[in-house]
C-alpha cells in the first residue's frame, strides 16, 4: 500500500502525501502482514492436526490387537503428548511431525518419554513419527524416528518389557 502511494506521488497523481496518509498506509501494511502471519500459523496448525490424525490412523491396527493407545495427553507442566502406545513391545510416547524435524523436536520427544516414565514407573521409549514419511525406524540421539507407514509394524515387532495396560490407564488418567 505504501509503495502504491509512493508510485502515485511519483507520477504526480497525488500532489502531497501528508503524515495522515503515510500513517494510514503503514497501518494498512502492518495489518496485511499480521493477517498473513496469522494465516501462516493457522496453516501450520492445520497441517499439524492433520498429521496427528494420520498417525492416530496408523496406530489403529495396534488398538485392534489389544494395545492401549491414547491420544493428546495433557501434561501438567504444559504441552501435550501426541500419542501414547503400550502393549507387548513396551510403552512408547509418540511425537508427531509432518515431514521433518530438528534437534529441538528430539528434545521434545525425550521430554515426553521422561514425563511418562515418571508417571508410570517403567521405561518408555521416545518415538518421533513423520506423518508423511516412509523411512524405516532409526535412532537419532536416543529417539526412534520413523515414518507413519512403518510405525505400527515397528512397535508390534519390538521386544520390550511386559506392561500392565490397566495400571497405565489409571496413572495417565486416559
Amino acid at each position: 500500500m505504501l509503495s502504491a502511494l509512493a508510485l502515485l506521488a511519483a507520477l504526480g497523481a497525488v500532489e502531497s502525501i501528508g503524515s495522515l496518509e503515510i500513517l494510514l498506509a503503514v497501518a494498512g501494511l502492518a495489518l496485511c502482514l499480521a493477517t498473513w502471519r496469522t494465516w501462516q500459523v493457522a496453516g501450520r496448525h492445520s497441517a499439524g492436526a492433520a498429521s496427528e490424525r494420520a498417525v492416530a490412523r496408523a496406530l489403529r491396527p495396534l488398538e485392534r490387537s489389544g494395545w492401549l493407545v491414547l491420544h493428546d495427553l495433557e501434561k501438567s507442566s504444559g504441552g501435550n503428548v501426541d500419542h501414547f502406545a503400550a502393549g507387548r513391545g513396551g510403552a512408547f510416547t509418540i511425537e508427531t511431525k509432518t515431514v521433518g524435524y530438528g534437534r529441538s523436536h528430539l528434545g521434545q520427544a525425550l521430554d515426553h518419554a521422561l514425563w511418562a516414565e515418571r508417571r508410570l514407573g517403567l521405561p518408555v521409549v521416545p518415538v518421533l513419527c513423520l506423518a508423511r514419511g516412509r523411512e524405516p525406524p532409526y535412532d537419532d540421539h536416543g529417539v526412534v524416528v520413523c515414518g507413519s507407514s512403518e510405525l505400527a509394524d515397528y512397535l508390534a515387532r519390538r521386544k520390550g518389557p511386559s506392561v500392565d495396560t490397566r495400571r497405565i490407564l489409571r496413572r495417565l488418567g486416559g
